[in-house]
């Protein structure tokens, strides 16, 4: 079996890296443990046509969009889906990894790293992490979560920012 680490915020390494089981473990367990992919909040946006996409509140927002566009070597529509499920007072919405995409990606770092094909009947475990929101229903999500657009742009904000009370405030 093939361990495949797919996208987890602010995780770097080499693609097609092999190691022991508790090597990837050991690497793992503090990008599990961290919020870096923790949408605290979604800012509902409508662009000039008036479709909606969701701006994403992120503590370290800045440094995790700038790892997901290198992540997906600076194609993110390519590499990743906006999925969402809502019921009648809650609803998640996560950025995920096309997980198809990172095991071509794994079998072409190693096929160059090591001159072999990984075999055909070979079986993977993808591990992940998405960037994820989970909370309250409002009104206007409520009406536009069940009515997906095919293709949704996705914002990043800082927690940290914040817009200015009256123009010209800072």
């Amino acid at each position: 079996m093939h361990v495949v680490v797919s996208y987890v915020p602010l995780l770097r390494g080499e693609a097609g890296l092999t190691m022991s089981p508790e090597r990837a473990a050991q690497l793992l367990e503090p990008a599990s443990e961290s919020n870096a992919g923790h949408v605290e909040a979604v800012v509902w946006a409508r662009d000039d046509s008036g479709t909606p996409w969701p701006v994403l509140v992120l503590e370290r927002a800045a440094e995790v969009f700038e790892h997901l566009v290198e992540w997906s070597e600076g194609s993110p529509a390519t590499w990743f889906k906006l999925a969402w499920t809502v019921n009648e007072d809650e609803y998640a919405l996560a950025l995920l990894p096309r997980v198809d995409k990172s095991v071509e990606r794994y079998k072409l770092a190693r096929r160059l790293a090591s001159g072999k094909d990984v075999p055909s009947d070979a079986t993977f475990q993808v591990v992940f992490k998405p960037v994820l929101f989970h909370g309250p229903v409002s009104t206007l999500s409520r009406d536009l979560l069940p009515r997906p657009p095919s293709r949704v742009r996705v914002g990043f904000l800082s927690r940290a920012q914040r817009a200015p009370r009256r123009p010209g405030d800072a």
